[in-house]
């Protein structure tokens, strides 16, 4: 259920800030005036759409859209780049060193994995299923005639 009430709120933000957008282009004038009543089909408003609103409206919604859809992946995986950074740091003679150098960076990959991959899904970023999608060995195509 917790997922389900994430999502509603990340669409009701997403939703808010473009309503917002909306009346802020109203209120610079964007969009045509006219009167309080049902539109008429014949008019110019109903037959010639204000296209530079329309594209404004669209770009003034699309940080909304990636703020709602990104954040909780962003948080993940700036932690990842912070312990990879540290543990690079830790490992840094390692990687001077012949055959230690795959080691290294090999705990380094396993490092981001066991960084980002809880802390996606803690966040809310993705679900167990989907993770779990995403780790399943894939059959190669085959044609079946």
């Amino acid at each position: 259920m917790l997922p389900a009430l994430r999502a509603c709120r990340s669409r009701l933000g997403v939703w808010l800030w473009a309503g917002l957008m909306f009346l802020f282009l109203g209120a610079v004038g964007v969009w045509p005036d006219g009167a309080a009543a049902p539109l008429n089909p014949e008019t110019r408003a109903a037959t010639h759409w204000p296209l530079l609103g329309i594209v404004l409206l669209a770009l003034l919604a699309l940080p909304a859209w990636l703020v709602s859809r990104v954040a909780r992946q962003l948080v993940a995986g700036l932690a990842m780049a912070a312990a990879l950074y540290g543990l690079q740091l830790v490992l840094a003679s390692w990687f001077d060193r012949g055959a230690l150098r795959y080691i290294a960076v090999a705990i380094l990959v396993g490092a981001g994995l066991a960084v980002y991959f809880p802390l996606v899904w803690i966040l809310g970023g993705t679900d167990r299923e989907e993770l779990k999608s995403l780790l399943r060995r894939r059959r190669p195509y085959t044609d079946a005639a």
